[in-house]
């Protein structure tokens, strides 16, 4: 096959293409049932769009300057997270598309991993200031999140090994469910 019947056919191909782009790019009447509209509605997921503002230490344009981990003024913090749109159509306050798909998949990754850990911990602490009793409960309800309370606990060191990775030597008092049990059966524990 000669060179210019590749090009033809390639160019075929593009044109084709093109036209399909265009044919759903195009204004369509909006189908509706009885008055109702039937048309899948766009998603502005996670959420509506909020403007960044000194809401706690942590919140800035900058990702670089953002602690992965959320501090105990975001943990704390009312205000709603800034979790932009993947919707390139939105409006975001970055120009530059990479910039702008670093920055989104940031904050949406940083979101999934600790976004229910932090409002588990936010009703934690509410919940502990308003009734410090609640420590001395063997089983703390943090929603779909068990967690058990260490009472004094505190860290003696930090390490990081190339092939262990991180390792930190926690001490703390034995668990109060632990403290009624047997010896052989808090070593098996």
């Amino acid at each position: 096959m000669s060179i210019y019947r590749v090009i033809i056919n390639q160019s075929s191909e593009i044109r084709a293409i093109i036209a399909r782009a265009t044919s759903l790019l195009t204004d369509v009447e909006a189908p509706n049932v009885d008055g109702v509209l039937t048309t899948i509605v766009k998603s502005t997921y996670p959420r509506q769009i909020i403007i960044l503002r000194g809401h706690h230490d942590n919140n800035n344009r900058d990702i670089i300057k953002i602690k992965i981990l959320p501090i105990e003024n975001k943990i704390r913090s009312d205000y709603l997270e800034f979790l932009p749109s993947t919707d390139l159509d939105q409006l975001y306050f970055l120009n530059d598309p990479i910039a702008r798909h670093l920055d989104t998949q940031f904050r949406l990754l940083r979101h999934n991993i600790f976004g229910e850990l932090k409002e588990a911990l936010k009703g934690l602490i509410n919940s502990i200031t308003n009734n410090p009793t609640l420590l001395n409960n063997s089983k703390l309800s943090l929603g779909d999140i068990r967690a058990y309370p260490y009472t004094k606990a505190y860290i003696s060191y930090v390490s990081f090994n190339r092939n262990r990775g991180v390792e930190a030597h926690v001490s703390f008092n034995q668990l109060y469910t632990l403290r009624k049990k047997s010896i052989p059966n808090r070593r098996k524990w």
